[in-house]
């Protein structure tokens, strides 16, 4: 994914001025997510790409997208207005611990900085994105209590291994983890991220797995059907 701009089936995502580019762990979230009601948040949206999906996949819902960095939010704007949905798609300049919508949001959704503590990551953009100094975990889980709706849904991709701490701090925030899916790149392989949906009540919790690759390098079945709509091949 070294290119500037990724295309899927219905739009186009430029990355050129965001930190981190389109990567599988957006791909994975937009796929996964839960969508429900008519409005979504979008925190951290870089490029867009996770709004976009979210915009295929749901033809009533209206994504607002932040990101405290100008040249994501730029960026985000250009793809929105370049994609099928420009009307239901806004970028927004904005730090989600200080962001005081109008509304609740019935769907929110986030990949966030990927650990809580990590060695440099090149450019300070980068490091940003990357590294959850500016936006720590516990941060994100009292936002996501504050802005979600009383009957939304909240879904997140994390590292493996950050899940468990992750679902106790959400749930210290009023979110109660009810999906939860683990993946792993082939089969045999330590899973490195999850997916994880949480609600407003308590309930069961439903445990996957999903293995991204087969041997020989190509997607995997459950992948391939996860992503048919967006991957052009």
């Amino acid at each position: 994914m070294g290119q500037d701009t990724f295309h899927f089936r219905q739009f186009s995502v430029c990355h050129r001025h965001c930190a981190m580019k389109v990567g599988t762990d957006g791909v994975l979230l937009g796929a996964l997510a839960a969508v429900r009601g008519s409005s979504a948040l979008d925190i951290g949206t870089g490029s867009g790409l996770v709004a976009l999906m979210l915009a295929q996949r749901s033809p009533h819902i209206r994504v607002t997208a932040i990101d405290i960095d100008s040249g994501a939010v730029n960026q985000a704007a250009d793809n929105f207005r370049a994609s099928p949905w420009p009307s239901r798609l806004t970028a927004l300049q904005a730090d989600v611990v200080s962001y005081e919508p109008a509304l609740p949001f019935d769907t929110v959704v986030c990949n966030p900085p990927y650990y809580e503590h990590s060695p440099a990551a090149g450019s300070e953009t980068r490091q940003k994105a990357r590294v959850a100094d500016r936006l720590t975990h516990e941060q994100l889980a009292v936002a996501v209590g504050r802005l979600l709706a009383p009957d939304g849904c909240f879904s997140v991709i994390l590292p493996y291994d950050d899940t468990g701490r992750f679902a106790w701090l959400c749930w210290q925030n009023g979110l109660f983890l009810r999906r939860r899916v683990d993946v792993c790149t082939k089969y045999g392989k330590p899973y490195k991220r999850s997916v994880l949906i949480f609600e407003r009540t308590s309930g069961e919790l439903h445990v996957e797995s999903l293995c991204l690759m087969n041997g020989d390098g190509t997607r995997s079945e459950a992948y391939g059907s996860l992503t048919e709509a967006f991957y052009l091949r």
